[in-house]
This record gives structure tokens, C-alpha cells and sequence, in this order.
């Protein structure tokens, strides 16, 4: 008997599958023949070099071949979840914008507008539309202009 693991098939599949092929064994001689059989094949079938050494820890030796599905089946959850994480890891990161020209996605050294004339406020190395001087003008009050009633 040769019960081998298919390409995509998950380990609750293939342990449904492996208890059937060994469900159909026939001995006399042993006490349980059909149970060493299929945690021989079981182990024999396995893949997963990571698994199969936790199968053949001590505290695992004295399962039954209902307890190692089980395990198996625990295993293959584990191991499912934690390659899906659970949060995003996804940073958010703040864009910020070039100090020449306002654009986003480079920076004022890499930029063709950092030798342009600013029509704001005549200094070089940026465009009206990032110019600092028109911000700080328009949220400034000049009281010499401003007539209180």
C-alpha cells in the first residue's frame, strides 16, 4: 500500500483519504496491525519536512493514528493562519511634496523646477504654486491697511 500527498491537496483531504486506504488493510498476526501500517504510511507520506519531525517528537510516539490525524489537522490550521496575517502590513506613509514645484513623488534635487523663477515672489528655485512667501502673506494682517471700524 502507497498512499502519497497530490500536489494542492490539504492535509485534512489527505488524511481522510490516508484512514480509508488503511481502513481497507487486512492482518492477523498484531495486536492492531492496520494502526501501525497507517502511522508507517502516514509518516512515509509526508512532505512537510518541519511536520514530519514534530510527528516523530517522543511526547507524539504513544498517539494513535486518530490522535497524529488530529495533529496533523491542527498543524495544517496553524500553519495556514500564520502565513495569512492578520493585520495589515501595509505602512502609511505620508507623501510629502517637493518644495520646488508641489508635485509629489520626488524631491526638490531631482526636480526640473528647482532653478525656475517664482512669479509670487521673485526668488529662484521654486514655482508660485510652492511658494512658502504667498502662504505666510495671505495668513498674515498687516494693521496698516486694515481700516477698524
Amino acid at each position: 500500500m502507497q498512499v502519497k500527498r497530490e500536489p494542492g491537496q490539504s492535509w485534512s483531504e489527505f488524511c481522510r483519504s490516508h484512514e480509508r486506504a488503511v481502513g481497507s488493510c487486512e492482518f492477523a498476526e498484531t495486536e492492531d496491525p492496520r494502526e501501525v501500517v497507517g502511522i508507517l504510511t502516514l509518516l512515509n507520506s509526508i512532505d512537510d519536512e518541519a511536520l514530519k519531525r514534530k510527528l516523530m517528537e517522543p511526547e507524539n510516539a504513544k498517539k494513535s493514528l486518530k490522535e497524529l490525524y488530529n495533529f496533523i489537522r491542527c498543524y495544517e490550521n496553524t500553519s495556514v493562519s500564520y502565513k495569512r496575517p492578520l493585520i495589515s502590513t501595509e505602512i502609511n506613509t505620508v507623501k510629502s511634496a517637493c518644495y520646488a514645484c508641489g508635485e509629489t513623488g520626488h524631491r526638490k534635487a531631482e526636480c526640473k523646477h528647482k532653478e525656475a523663477r517664482c512669479a509670487k515672489c521673485g526668488k529662484y528655485g521654486h514655482l508660485e504654486k510652492a511658494c512658502f512667501r504667498k502662504q505666510h502673506l495671505v495668513n498674515r494682517l498687516d494693521f496698516d491697511t486694515v481700516e477698524l471700524m
